[in-house]
């Protein structure tokens, strides 16, 4: 965590209470969207919804912070880490399982040498049908 409080500091931003609580709710926890959030933070301190998600934005624009879309659901936000995690999701029940493991790098390396462009992050997203669905 100290890591993201460095980088808020850093590129100007102060330290508020309501971002350290945004940073310390999405901290080791699944993806949560913005009212989950809310909650979270407003037991900590005074905050209304709308701070939440300006909030939000700009710990996303510093790349503290990634949003996660899911099928017909609202949004969700995940820390930024430096292991990458990923999602599959039933199609039919919702159902999430997250993994650890990516296999991208190879892909990622091919991409930057095609396009001369540095990748600092990817998102991928995965739909299936689990095993109780199947």
């Amino acid at each position: 965590m100290d890591d993201q409080f460095g980088k808020l500091k850093s590129q100007g931003y102060k330290l508020t209470k309501q971002r350290c609580e945004i940073l310390e709710a999405l901290d080791d926890s699944p993806p949560l969207v913005a009212e989950e959030i809310f909650n979270f933070v407003k037991k900590h301190c005074k905050v209304n919804l709308s701070t939440i998600y300006r909030n939000l934005a700009i710990l996303q624009k510093m790349g503290l912070i990634r949003k996660v879309n899911s099928l017909g659901q609202a949004n969700q936000y995940e820390l930024v880490k430096s292991n990458c995690k990923h999602a599959v999701e039933c199609l039919k029940c919702g159902a999430k399982v997250i993994f650890s493991e990516c296999f991208f790098d190879q892909m990622v390396a091919e991409i930057e040498v095609k396009t001369h462009y540095k990748i600092k992050k990817h998102n991928l997203e995965l739909y299936g049908t689990c095993p109780n669905c199947a």
